[in-house]
């Protein structure tokens, strides 16, 4: 892993940026790792041979990087929509 193991979040840093002032490290924010990103980040952990190992990577890419999160997407992972009948509704909500 890269990142230390004791690291503490600084959301210091993204207050900075959002008041448009220089942060004193760069900032991280990327929504999307490739594969060689993750490859690289991931190291003896990267396996995608099935759904399961994939979403690890991913997991452990993201975790190695120094970030919170892991955005992942499962697939085959699908949710019952339904569409609200309410024509004078101001939203739309899938839990209609």
């Amino acid at each position: 892993m890269f990142r230390k193991n004791n690291r503490e979040p600084d959301f210091g840093n993204l207050e900075l940026i959002l008041q448009k002032k220089a942060a004193p490290r760069p900032v991280l924010f990327d929504f999307i790792l490739g594969s060689e990103k993750e490859k690289l980040l991931a190291a003896e952990y990267y396996r995608i041979d099935n759904e399961f190992n994939r979403i690890l990577t991913t997991v452990k890419a993201f975790d190695s990087a120094g970030y919170d999160f892991s955005p992942i997407i499962v697939r085959g992972l699908t949710f019952e929509r339904k569409q609200s009948t309410n024509e004078k509704a101001l939203t739309k909500s899938l839990n209609a």
